[in-house]
């Protein structure tokens, strides 16, 4: 069974963060789907980023709509369709 926590795929860099948004470091070049979820299982935020070299920090800008609390992360590989996820807490 795969942990599906703290994954070493990807990091939240701050993690907790304030409510303007977060930077991510994934791990490999590509072009990835981001979706964050509330903690009801309610998408909140969809972006598309390109990461060209390993350990590249692309920016997510939070929506409106995220207040205090905690929120889950999935990034989703377009090409080979992985995906991984990591819980996000929103101060």
């Amino acid at each position: 069974v795969k942990k599906i926590f703290n994954n070493s795929f990807f990091k939240i860099l701050p993690n907790p963060a304030n409510k303007g948004g977060v930077g991510v470091a994934v791990n490999q070049a590509g072009t990835y789907t981001i979706h964050i979820f509330d903690n009801n299982s309610k998408l909140v935020h969809v972006q598309e980023v390109t990461v060209n070299a390993k350990g590249e920090v692309v920016q997510i800008v939070f929506p409106t709509c995220m207040v205090k609390g905690t929120y889950y992360i999935r990034l989703i590989d377009k090409k080979t369709k992985k995906q991984y996820v990591d819980k996000l807490i929103v101060q």
